[in-house]
């Protein structure tokens, strides 16, 4: 907690300058103001799923959500920009809210807080700022099946590579990040590292129609563990958990025999179609642990997704249908004979003692060493369909209880009389738990729907904009609910 004060002290000193440098430009100041009422004492999951990790579980509750930034970046000169942002989520359940996510759930917490600087294609961001996702509110992704959006977002830098075309090769272009974080708040292995690294292909093979592959890995390493050991922090540390290296003497037989540290990833194929006014693409989002996952031995797992979108301002502007399947997980191990040299490097006492084990039973964001797996303040950070487990006696979430599912979404949006935005989702989900069970509620599959319809007026007499939210769960997993949600947001700069 100490670190993760110091980090947001920094950033808000960096915030603080770059405000004072632009201060001939007018910044943007909104005050939202989110209203949530349920039938049941917990929200239906489109309410808060997907919401950055502020909206609350409650089920009713308020959340007020106060925002700064320039209405657009500012010119440092030649091609030079900066932009910066600060919002602060204050939400209220009544106390209720400490059942989903510990005795903190109620206090002032940072939804972004950053600068960000940029020339020509490459770009730094420093501090909490959101990742951009696609097809947000229809989506139960928002692109990314490794980062969806749905848990806070993390303090940290990254150096980003927008699209960028090959001179020597105009028909491809690449793009990519690099980034470090530190993953704040409780957590078995608490204040862990988060290195991430991400890059992508373009081949435009005709004006209109192009294909894009590529692939992002993310690395939790070192940390201090829950007897007080601090993990160390060295450069050839760092090096290994960039390019999936094992661990050394001293780690874990897991480290040793897979990588260092806890990693995600995902790889990505897209197929994209460029017409008049509007485009359509068919992907495939995967994740994987390890290397059997990255040359796709978990096939069919991941998101299928075909995505339309126009920019007219019709009653449909943008769809979404997406096919979820997460049940291979690379099946069972994966495994060769050592040879006599690899052996004489492996510890005898090993149960892999005279194997060389190249993947297999991946465990989707979960981990032995470090337990919290892939959530973030009792939020799985990923696809929210991954539900997460409850909080223990200390409020740390041992990891994830599902990841095992089959599923079907579907996403609207548009504007109704081509006046009102609006977004519709609706998701047919059947959980399967884990395949190593760690919840006995996932013992039978378990079968949900959930739905939400989002309405926007624009501009009123009583706001500057006005949202109504209707919200739907039926099934087996979650009990029968309805939830309504209103958000009244004012322009207060």
């Amino acid at each position: 907690m100490k670190l993760s004060g110091h980090l947001i002290a920094l950033l808000a000193a960096l915030l603080y300058g770059a405000a004072a440098f632009a201060s001939d430009k007018v910044p943007t100041i909104k005050l939202e103001n989110h209203l949530i009422a349920s039938t049941c004492d917990s929200a239906a999951f489109w309410t808060y799923s997907n919401t950055g990790g502020l909206i609350p579980k409650s089920g009713n509750s308020y959340l007020g959500l106060l925002s700064i930034a320039p209405p657009q970046p500012l010119s440092l000169g030649g091609a030079f920009t900066m932009d910066y942002g600060a919002s602060l989520a204050v939400p209220y359940t009544g106390g209720h809210e400490k059942a989903f996510a510990g005795a903190n759930a109620e206090r002032p917490v940072p939804g972004e807080l950053f600068v960000g600087l940029r020339w020509n294609k490459v770009s730094a961001d420093f501090g909490i700022r959101k990742r951009q996702l696609e097809h947000e509110e229809i989506s139960v992704s928002g692109g990314d099946i490794s980062w969806s959006g749905n848990a806070r977002n993390l303090p940290g830098v990254a150096f980003t590579l927008n699209e960028y075309t090959l001179p020597f090769a105009r028909k491809l272009s690449i793009r990519g990040q690099w980034g470090d974080y530190v993953m704040p708040g409780p957590r078995y292995i608490t204040n862990p590292l988060l290195h991430h690294e991400e890059g992508y292909l373009t081949w435009s093979i005709t004006p209109r129609l192009s294909f894009t592959a590529g692939l992002e890995d993310w690395g939790i390493w070192a940390g201090t563990t829950e007897d007080g050991t601090r993990l160390p922090v060295t450069f050839g540390r760092y090096l290994s958990v960039v390019t999936g290296g094992a661990g050394s003497a001293g780690d874990s037989e897991m480290d040793k025999e897979n990588a260092l540290g806890n990693h995600l990833g995902r790889t990505l194929m897209r197929l994209n179609w460029r017409g008049d006014g509007y485009s359509l693409s068919l992907s495939k989002d995967s994740p994987f642990e390890d290397r059997s996952g990255m040359v796709q031995k978990n096939f069919p797992d991941g998101i299928w997704t075909l995505a339309y979108s126009t920019e007219k301002d019709s009653w449909i502007s943008d769809a979404v249908l997406e096919l979820i399947y997460t049940k291979n997980q690379s099946g069972e191990v994966h495994a060769r004979e050592a040879t006599e040299e690899e052996k004489a490097l492996q510890d005898p006492e090993s149960i892999n003692y005279g194997w060389v084990v190249t993947g297999g039973c991946d465990a989707y964001f979960n981990h032995m060493e470090y337990r919290s797996g892939w959530t973030h303040y009792g939020r799985t950070v990923g696809i929210p369909l991954f539900i997460p487990q409850g909080l223990d006696a200390n409020g740390i979430c041992p990891g994830v209880a599902c990841n095992s599912l089959s599923g079907l979404n579907i996403g609207l949006r548009g504007k109704l009389f081509h006046t009102l935005p609006y977004s519709f989702r609706t998701t047919a989900v059947r959980h399967y738990g884990c395949k190593f069970q760690r919840d006995p509620v996932f013992q039978i599959p378990m079968t949900q729907y959930s739905s939400s319809l989002v309405v926007t007026i624009p501009k009123t007499l009583f706001a500057d904009s006005i949202r109504f939210g209707l919200y739907t769960d039926f099934g087996s997993l979650y009990p029968a609910r309805l939830s309504a949600s209103l958000t009244l947001t004012y322009r207060l700069l």
